[in-house]
């Protein structure tokens, strides 16, 4: 989120809170992750020119509170009530999410041949590799574009007595 902070007198120390809320079951609003931004002329030297602030989250898992539900952006006076005055400028709010880098690799023989099956995500690209030892590992045939839904790569028999498989995903370019 782009931030301007000083305009109309607003005294040092003046402060924000950015950050995501999700409403429990009452209905309460409940921050889950936030950062804070405090007025100094060092950090926003001019009122004419956006200042980046970023809240990052870490990959939600389905134990987290807010898994599953409507999430909200917060921005929040967060000032001593002395440094009242001044306004703030908020523009240009992004909220971009990227794909887990987990990848949940499954498996079923079919006949003869194996089936890997795993989630993709667009924007992404996976290569298959194989290896007999855990130590060599060779990519299994072309990388594959994620297209947001399942990807079923099937594995064709080899004269292997073992094999394990990988996969790796990546940025697709």
């Amino acid at each position: 989120m782009g931030v301007v902070g000083g305009g109309g007198g607003m005294l040092e120390g003046a402060g924000l809170q950015l950050g995501f809320y999700y409403r429990n079951t009452g209905g309460d609003v409940q921050p889950f992750a936030s950062i804070p931004v405090t007025y100094t002329k060092a950090v926003f030297p001019t009122t004419s020119h956006l200042v980046d602030f970023t809240v990052d989250l870490a990959t939600v898992k389905s134990t987290d509170a807010w898994a599953g539900q409507h999430i909200g952006m917060m921005i929040v006076s967060a000032g001593d009530p002395s440094l009242a005055g001044g306004y703030w400028d908020l523009d240009n709010v992004r909220l971009t999410a990227e794909p887990s880098s987990e990848i949940k690799l499954t498996f079923e023989r079919v006949g003869r041949n194996v089936e890997l099956s795993w989630l993709s995500a667009t924007n992404s690209s996976y290569q298959v590799k194989i290896s007999e030892d855990l130590q060599t590992w060779t990519n299994y045939q072309d990388r594959v574009v994620g297209t947001g839904g399942a990807i079923v790569k099937t594995i064709l028999p080899a004269e292997r007595l073992n094999a394990f498989f990988t996969v790796i995903a990546s940025p697709n370019p």
